[in-house]
């Protein structure tokens, strides 16, 4: 049950960061964020990967928020809840390596 409790908020805080980073709501920082050194060199580099990290993470956090309430709505074991917060992870690394990319090829002016 805590892992269902665990994938929801995740999910909510991983995409509201993303997505008012990609909109120039956040500016690149070092708290919050995709925080390599091509997303920190500037705010065009920030907002694309951003962006491009968005293309995957709203559809796997939206997944993982469902799988979060059937979590708590079950009895489900903490080997099950694992996996899905390791999937989760693993989702939201490939995210962060797309995003490192998509900054990288960001011309600076």
């Amino acid at each position: 049950m805590i892992f269902g409790w665990i994938l929801i908020i995740l999910s909510i805080f991983v995409v509201t960061t993303t997505l008012l980073a990609a909109n120039g709501k956040i500016a690149p920082n070092g708290l919050l964020g995709i925080r390599t050194p091509a997303t920190q060199r500037g705010e065009s580099q920030w907002r694309k990967a951003h962006l491009v990290a968005s293309w995957l993470l709203i559809p796997s956090c939206t997944v993982a928020s469902i799988v979060g309430i059937v979590f708590i709505g079950k009895n489900t074991s903490d080997t099950v809840g694992q996996i899905a917060l390791l999937a989760f992870l693993v989702l939201a690394g490939i995210s962060a390596i797309l995003a490192d990319r998509a900054a990288r090829a960001v011309q600076t002016p």
